[in-house]
């Protein structure tokens, strides 16, 4: 299993784990690493629906459970992101 977890300037604290795919990259969209989307989120966004944003205009070569706290409000969401879905729980 392969993790990664950064924060960047605006208290965003985002965590996730690698997980199998089980659905197809979409053709129209960009394909990223989990590492590379993530540290991406870190430099574009300064709160959780920023990087919820961002799974929309990417799709994952990897699936990931993505952790995301916005440390100036203290909301967090998790993210089950398959190649191009991510059901918020």
């Amino acid at each position: 299993m392969f993790t990664t977890t950064g924060y960047n300037r605006e208290n965003l604290w985002l965590h996730c784990h690698d997980l199998a795919v089980l659905d197809a990259l979409r053709s129209d969209q960009p394909h990223w690493p989990s590492y590379v989307w993530l540290t991406e989120a870190l430099d574009t966004s300064a709160r959780n629906g920023e990087a919820e944003a961002l799974l929309e205009q990417a799709d994952r070569v990897d699936g990931m459970s993505l952790f995301a706290v916005d440390g100036k409000t203290n909301e967090s969401v998790i993210f089950e992101c398959s190649a191009s879905i991510y059901p918020g729980i």
